[in-house]
């Protein structure tokens, strides 16, 4: 589930990077402001009481090769449990992504360049935990890079990975989502799902993600799908409007390998099955047959 969270993370900052696009000289520092107060909950609501992912303001400076990003925050910022942290920024060759984590047990954080020829490791310096200031430093792969776009988004959850609240720069208006649709399902069984969305402008742009792939998988409304596989899914569901506000939302469906009946074994039986279940039959039939011949 973690990692779901962080794809969604992913995902959204990838809409936001298309969105968000304006080219800057080499090295400048430029300021950008977020707000304070709109940490979003799962409903749409923003909460404002929810300060240590809230982040306000956001230092961008680039000198020669190397490049610094300051996130102020309303309140101090704590590598605690329940925290995720995506950032990325767009330069005019190359994608930086780093994304942290710390849910159920398990932190992990890693720092990703995305080039033409391939995916390599960044290597990224955080320090401010604990402070109302992060402060991130790495090296482009050239100084000739020009700035593009950011996008950055933080959230938390609790230890049922219930109940997330996040912050998210650009600011977007909130778009209400809801999926609608079964809770199980069987393997190779077309699924009907469907989406709805209030607030923006229409018409809507839909987005389906129903494995972890990060590719887009139905942008119809209201798609079908078929599972290839058991297990629990994610199902995600993203809406853009006119202007290009952003909304989403998520749900879980558990795919089983078959239709299963009351004693909740498959309800498909084996080839081997039935061709044992025949040979018995006939070897007691052959017996019955051979107690009536003796006993005549």
């Amino acid at each position: 589930m973690n990692k779901k969270i962080l794809i969604a993370g992913l995902i959204i900052c990838a809409y936001l990077i298309a969105a968000t696009s304006t080219v800057m000289a080499a090295d400048e520092t430029k300021v950008f402001y977020d707000g304070s107060g709109d940490v979003i909950d799962e409903t749409g609501g923003t909460n404002p009481d929810i300060t240590d992912i809230d982040f306000d303001e956001i230092t961008y400076q680039k000198e020669d090769d190397q490049v610094t990003l300051e996130l102020e925050f309303v309140g101090n910022i704590k590598k605690s449990s329940g925290l995720l942290l995506t950032l990325e920024l767009e330069t005019s060759e190359n994608l930086y992504t780093y994304a942290y984590f710390n849910v159920g047990g398990l932190e992990e954080e890693y720092g990703i360049v995305t080039t033409e020829e391939g995916d390599e490791d960044l290597d990224i310096t955080i320090t401010g935990f604990d402070t109302k200031k992060l402060t991130f430093k790495f090296n482009l792969i050239s100084d000739d890079e020009d700035y593009v776009s950011m996008a950055i988004y933080t959230a938390k959850v609790n230890e049922q990975m219930e109940d997330p609240y996040y912050d998210i720069y650009p600011n977007i208006l909130t778009i209400q989502v809801t999926i609608d649709g079964p809770s199980e399902g069987k393997v190779d069984e077309a699924i009907q799902f469907f989406g709805e969305a209030n607030g923006g402008k229409e018409p809507y742009e839909w987005e389906w993600h129903f494995d972890e792939d990060l590719e887009i998988d139905s942008s119809e409304q209201n798609p079908e799908f078929t599972f290839d596989a058991p297990g629990e899914y994610e199902v995600q569901l993203f809406v853009t409007d006119n202007e290009g506000n952003i909304g989403f939302n998520t749900s879980t469906i558990k795919i089983n390998g078959g239709s299963t009946n009351g004693d909740g074994n498959s309800g498909e039986e084996s080839p081997l099955l039935l061709f044992v279940g025949l040979i018995v039959i006939i070897v007691i039939v052959g017996i019955a047959v051979v107690v009536y011949v003796v006993r005549r």
